[in-house]
């Protein structure tokens, strides 16, 4: 749970019935949870037993740490504080990052990187159960 906290502005767990009571137990205050059921027109059903709060647990290393390392150099180019890590190991400029940029900042460049992110996955189909 801790590497979820550490990223996400907000979490909400989806569980069946039955692991209602063991969610609400053992997932942290801040996340959300909700049941998942088929209805009688066997579709899914969500129903929200505790809203999801905003995370104060957010680490900015550990959200910088989800950039591409272009990305990331992108981002200190932006902020002209590239000089000196073009070359430099990824894990030496998502640090440079988070210092760098407010939490909040960061999250939204972070944030934008990722929804405009480009051939990161596969154009293949997505096959579940073997087809």
């Amino acid at each position: 749970m801790g590497i979820y906290n550490s990223v996400f502005d907000q979490i909400t767990v989806v569980v069946g019935k039955t692991h209602l009571h063991e969610a609400i137990n053992l997932v942290p205050d801040c996340w959300g949870v909700m049941i998942a059921k088929i209805d009688c027109n066997r579709a899914v059903v969500f129903n929200e037993k505790r809203k999801a709060k905003n995370n104060v647990q957010q680490n900015s290393l550990s959200v910088a740490r989800l950039l591409w390392r272009n990305e990331a150099l992108e981002i200190l180019e932006k902020a002209g504080e590239a000089n000196g890590f073009r070359s430099k190991p990824r894990s030496l400029i998502y640090e440079k990052l988070s210092v760098l940029f407010e939490q909040e900042t960061l999250e939204e460049k972070v944030r934008d990187a990722l929804c405009f992110r480009e051939a990161w996955r596969s154009d293949a189909p997505l096959v579940l159960n073997g087809g």
